[in-house]
């Protein structure tokens, strides 16, 4: 605060960013923005301020700008990480799918036989077996 006076009933403040009157009652008091510097009075001090918070909100501005380049800098390298994941989960797929059907093919291969009885048997044998390894784990 730069300065106090009054002037009546109205306190005025003089500030560096500006005059400042506060409201008295229901009454509100407008007054010019000035400066006051070695006891003289420059009216339109206005513009200084106006330049001052147009070059802070310039600022402001710029940091945002800043803020936000950095923001897209690191959503394109995350976007570029996830597509080389992707890029690899697809092969890997594309390689269980290739072995899940030559897997299929040998089974049907193997029941198209006379040994389907046999296939029959070795899949009640595993049943039976899991059936069992369950039945111990669950006593337990």
């Amino acid at each position: 605060m730069l300065h106090e006076g009054t002037d009546g009933d109205i306190m005025v403040i003089i500030t560096a960013r500006g005059l400042y009157v506060p409201q008295v009652g229901n009454e509100l008091y407008v007054c010019v923005l000035c400066f006051v510097a070695e006891g003289v009075n420059y009216v339109g001090g206005g513009q200084r301020l106006y330049e001052e918070e147009n070059e802070d909100m310039a600022q402001h501005l710029r940091d945002k700008v800043t803020a936000l380049k950095s923001l897209s800098i690191d959503i394109g390298n995350e976007v570029k990480i996830h597509n080389s994941i992707i890029g690899e989960t697809e092969v890997a797929f594309d390689t269980t799918g290739g072995l899940l059907g030559s897997t299929a093919g040998r089974l049907k291969k193997l029941s198209g036989g006379s040994q389907t009885w046999l296939m029959l048997y070795l899949m009640l044998f595993a049943c039976f077996v899991f059936f069992v390894l369950y039945w111990v784990i669950r006593l337990r």
